[in-house]
């Protein structure tokens, strides 16, 4: 018997050799069927207005729980619940989930697909994948579920769009707060209700550049993390430590490290542009 790994290592190999029309053709719904009716018949009931309640769930990985087994009545709700639910799909149910990626929320991703599972076979649903591995074992089959169905793709979409607009909102609320009270990372002065003044006076007084103002969101705990690292005597670039804040200080001026690390990938959460289109990057 093959071993997980190389199950799904088969499997996404089968994955990458289909065509878009193989795949479409398998699924119950074409690009021009999935009409508006069809999709305020499936995508707005689960997603309207449970959801609604915490949209943390498209933005923030703790807050995205639980999540629901596709087919039976596990739910995962611990730190590792996104890994252990795509293990549990593929070795219990041979379900492979392509481009988990582009997922925004896998507990609505899941809460949808399962509902419609309880109301259709899923041959009925997904294209099925089978495995001839050349051995005495019979094939498997395996239920690849893709952006290249369209019923899947709409469902990608419209949770991008919804995290979308949670985040806009956010940035906004961010925008108009009068409260906000910071003192520049690299001297002593203060801003008072504008954070936009305060990035300004970091690119002009230090030469301390992080990008467009307006393309930041989450901006406490972005500056919240930026200061821990300089109280904790790290570069921001290269995120060498040094012995005390002369030393640091010195070091970013001549080494023109006044800049954040665009290879940290846990900047990424604070720029919009990361939102606004799966591949994109503020990088």
């Amino acid at each position: 018997m093959l071993t997980s790994v190389l199950q799904l290592h088969i499997v996404l190999w089968y994955c990458k050799m289909a065509t878009k029309a193989e795949v479409s053709s398998s699924s119950q719904y074409s690009s021009d069927q999935l009409s508006e009716t069809i999709k305020d018949r499936f995508l707005k009931p689960l997603l309207f207005p449970e959801v609604q309640r915490d949209t943390k769930s498209f933005y923030d990985e703790k807050h995205d729980i639980p999540i629901p087994c596709l087919q039976c009545d596990v739910v995962f709700d611990d730190a590792q619940a996104r890994e252990t639910f795509l293990q549990h799909s593929f070795t219990k149910h041979k379900i492979v989930i392509h481009r988990v990626c582009d997922i925004v929320s896998y507990k609505c991703y899941a809460e949808y697909w399962k509902r419609r599972l309880k109301e259709n076979d899923i041959t009925q649903l997904t294209p099925v994948i089978q495995t001839n591995p050349e051995t005495s074992d019979p094939p498997e089959n395996f239920y690849l579920f893709s952006d290249s169905i369209p019923e899947d793709k709409e469902l990608r979409l419209f949770l991008q769009r919804k995290r979308l607009e949670s985040l806009l909102e956010i940035q906004q609320q961010e925008r108009e707060d009068t409260r906000f009270s910071r003192a520049c990372l690299f001297c002593s002065e203060k801003f008072i209700g504008n954070r936009k003044s305060l990035f300004q006076h970091m690119l002009t007084a230090h030469n301390f550049n992080i990008g467009q103002p307006d393309n930041i969101v989450f901006v406490n705990e972005f500056l919240d993390i930026l200061q821990q690292k300089l109280d904790n005597l790290q570069c921001l670039y290269c995120e060498r430590t040094f012995r005390d804040i002369s030393t640091l200080r010195d070091h970013m001026r001549k080494k023109q490290h006044r800049r954040i690390n665009s290879s940290n990938k846990s900047y990424d959460k604070y720029y919009m542009i990361n939102y606004l289109e799966m591949g994109k990057s503020w990088q």
